[in-house]
């Protein structure tokens, strides 16, 4: 988010671009758990499989349902479509890195990059089927899961947070509303969310989520 953001043009007014990431992400979410639990709790299957839920889980519900085939294909061919998507974009990030502070070109950052976290991908493909040991009772892709969800993904939202709310908040402003060019009426009430209803909130989520 931070690095396609960057791209933008400073025309652009933030707070309704990211209103509407907030409420297609949500959206799209909400949708999808309507689609997948009823489903999930029709067959008599425990929700809570993690990863393995996607994978394992649901074609099994796929093979039990009337043109399970067809479901199945549908499914898997927009989750493909969705991983790679999300996957050029995690990809951007280090490329953009490598642009910015190693100075190399494109391509070059996008191909060694990209071998890389293939490789590093891996054991998280193989553990799927067993072919990788368990980490502490967890398979190698729910382990890395609950590491990045659980762990490293609320700890960067607490550190975001406190770092726009109370070290960078006048640069913030200054971006919201392009050097004061833009009106951001609710910017009190955006800054005290970012100081503290934002790194409290994030805070019980990682508190309460760190159940290995």
């Amino acid at each position: 988010m931070i690095t396609y953001g960057s791209y933008l043009s400073k025309k652009e007014y933030l707070p309704s671009i990211a209103r509407t990431v907030v409420l297609l992400d949500t959206s799209v979410a909400i949708l999808a758990g309507f689609v997948i639990f009823p489903a999930v709790f029709a067959f008599g299957i425990e929700p809570g499989a993690g990863p393995g839920l996607t994978f394992v889980t649901l074609p099994a519900v796929f093979a039990k349902m009337p043109m399970g085939a067809i479901f199945s294909f549908a499914f898997f061919l927009l989750l493909f479509i969705a991983a790679l998507t999300s996957a050029i974009s995690l990809l951007e990030v280090v490329v953009t890195y490598c642009i910015d502070q190693l100075r190399w070109n494109r391509a070059k950052a996008a191909i060694i990059m990209g071998t890389a976290i293939a490789l590093l991908g891996i054991p998280s493909a193989l553990s799927v089927g067993g072919h990788i040991p368990q980490v502490a009772g967890k398979d190698f892709l729910d382990a890395a899961d609950f590491i990045t969800n659980n762990v490293i993904m609320p700890l960067g939202g607490i550190f975001i947070s406190v770092f726009v709310g109370w070290i960078w908040a006048d640069g913030a402003k200054a971006e919201i509303t392009d050097n004061g060019k833009l009106a951001f009426p609710f910017y009190t009430v955006w800054l005290w969310i970012c100081r503290v209803v934002a790194p409290v909130s994030i805070a019980w989520i990682f508190i309460t989520g760190l159940k290995w």
